[in-house]
């Protein structure tokens, strides 16, 4: 959807020529990696300090790029956190309810390699299952 965002509450929607208000605004915020060698997001951490709200992903689990992951509040505004890469969460080192700042650790990734794909093919033929 193209739209230009004309205040923090007021959005205007280019394709329908209309104009909403937002309630409750929700950003989305690149979020920040830490790559290791092989150029694969080894960690995501904090792009900003607030508390964790939301926790959209588990330990174990398979997550495709732009996945949303963590939603921060911060200053009375939700920030969705979302995967750069695809990847297998190893360890989320928060809590919901948790205080984070800027630069933390959120989520460990397994490294590149079998398990990667062992995991991705499972998690594919589940979403086709489910079409």
């Amino acid at each position: 959807v193209l739209c230009e965002v004309l205040d923090k509450n007021l959005v205007h929607m280019l394709h329908s020529h209309q104009t909403i208000e937002v309630q409750e605004p929700l950003t989305v915020v690149p979020a920040q990696s830490l790559k290791n060698k092989n150029q694969h997001a080894a960690q995501i951490v904090s792009p900003l300090g607030g508390r964790v709200v939301r926790i959209l992903a588990q330990q174990g689990e398979f997550v495709a790029v732009d996945q949303p992951l963590v939603v921060i509040e911060s200053m009375k505004m939700e920030n969705e956190i979302r995967s750069d890469s695809d990847a297998i969460i190893k360890k989320l080192q928060i809590q919901q309810g948790d205080l984070v700042e800027p630069n933390q650790v959120l989520i460990t990734f397994e490294e590149k390699g079998e398990a990667d794909a062992a995991t991705k093919n499972e998690y594919e033929q589940k979403e086709v299952e489910n079409r």
